[in-house]
């Protein structure tokens, strides 16, 4: 740091250090970074049966797992967003579950003459590798796609009030939620309202709550 610097800081009584292994809020990202990697060792250890003095053992896999974590906002990858392909390890590259077997994958769409068009479709997956898959659509057509515009498949019966594109079919399908949660769900509230309505005549009428803002008139800098 040079002398200029030190002397701007000190007349404008800004306090800095150049340490940080004991001041930890100079470094406050790394340091919570830290904690997260000294979890992910905690658990790894935990797993494996091990005592704290062997953490040098599980930290390898554990940074791979960290670095190997897809974002949700990013859909990339830590490592892929430095390096700007997909990290490899011993044992190849790593693929999620539901692309090592075949089976119902969503796909994105990226042509829709509307907006109430649905934004995916369901394909079936035939094959995959860390960068593409070969997938087949509801009319038999095979393609070759990429694994970012794929994702997983949710069950039907876990989804409410959301709506699927079938396969063979041009139009949605809503996914209706149990009726028989709706109906009792609705017959609690009917009956909630009537208990308040029949304490509300035996007793005095409900008064209507009032808001307690008083409306103050605007004021206008360098008038009398």
């Amino acid at each position: 740091m040079s002398k200029d610097l030190k002397d701007y800081l000190s007349q404008k009584g800004v306090a800095t250090s150049r340490t940080t292994p004991y001041h930890s809020t100079g470094n406050s990202q790394v340091e919570r970074y830290n904690g997260i990697v000294w979890k992910s060792v905690k658990l790894a250890l935990k797993s494996h049966n091990l005592p704290d003095i062997h953490w040098d053992l599980v930290l390898p896999d554990v940074l791979h797992s960290l670095r190997s974590l897809l974002c949700t906002s990013t859909n990339t990858t830590p490592h892929e967003r430095f390096f700007t392909f997909q990290r490899r390890s011993t044992h190849g590259n790593s693929l999620p579950s539901w692309l090592m077997t075949p089976g119902t994958v969503l796909l994105r769409w990226f042509v829709r003459s509307s907006k109430n068009d649905p934004l995916v479709d369901q394909v079936e997956l035939l094959d995959c590798n860390p960068t593409y898959a070969t997938i087949r659509y509801s009319d038999r057509r095979e393609s070759m796609v990429s694994v970012r515009d794929l994702a997983r498949c949710p069950d039907t019966s876990t989804i409410q009030g959301t709506y699927l594109k079938e396969p063979g079919q041009n139009h949605l399908t809503p996914v209706v939620p149990n009726v028989e949660d709706q109906t009792a769900s609705v017959q609690e509230e009917t009956a909630a309202e009537e208990v308040q309505h029949l304490n509300c005549e035996n007793d005095t009428p409900c008064e209507t709550r009032k808001s307690t803002y008083i409306s103050k008139p605007p004021i206008r800098y360098g008038w009398d």
